[in-house]
């Protein structure tokens, strides 16, 4: 066998120690692996959330001061009827000459009688409206008969709407006892 020089083991030992399996540290030695990309995106990412945390935070309040108000026009106002209550100027009882007995009821009835008190007395102090024989009206020119009964609707709309307004006259006035 041939002896082993210095050159020959330095160069088996060199073969031996590239072959020989080393466990090996990662990047400074810490045992983690830096990617600068994969770092920027994790900062980006972060900076994302950090911004939809700070709108769900506003969107929460915003949320929040809806539901307060709604909640506090929902309860009741306790001093409602006093806020708005109006005065009103006192009432006087209508008066009026009475010469042939047929005004006493009209007067009793806006002064405050109740409702139904109203129509008899609108009857006793109006002149009724009397309306026209359907033969008399087709004997007459269509135009005149027209005119005759639009005159008529109208005094039954004013004897209505008279009717109408006394009752709430009536009802409105204090009554008298």
């Amino acid at each position: 066998m041939k002896p082993i020089t210095k050159r020959s083991a330095a160069a088996i030992i060199l073969a031996v120690l590239l072959l020989t399996p080393v466990v090996s540290q990662a990047q400074f030695g810490s045992g983690i692996v830096y990617d600068p990309t994969n770092y920027s995106n994790a900062v980006l990412r972060y900076q994302q959330l950090q911004q939809h945390l700070v709108q769900l935070q506003q969107t929460v309040a915003k949320v929040t001061a809806q539901l307060n108000l709604a909640i506090q026009m929902s309860q009741y106002i306790h001093n409602m009827p006093a806020r708005y209550q109006a005065t009103f100027s006192r009432w006087r009882a209508f008066t009026s000459g009475d010469a042939y007995g047929n005004t006493t009821r009209w007067i009793a009835a806006v002064n405050g009688a109740g409702p139904q008190t109203v129509g008899p007395a609108y009857r006793d102090a109006i002149v009724p409206f009397v309306a026209l024989n359907q033969t008399v009206l087709s004997s007459i020119n269509p135009a005149d008969a027209l005119h005759l009964r639009s005159v008529g609707a109208s005094l039954q709309l004013m004897d209505g709407a008279n009717v109408s307004a006394l009752t709430t006259v009536g009802t409105s006035a204090p009554t008298r006892r």
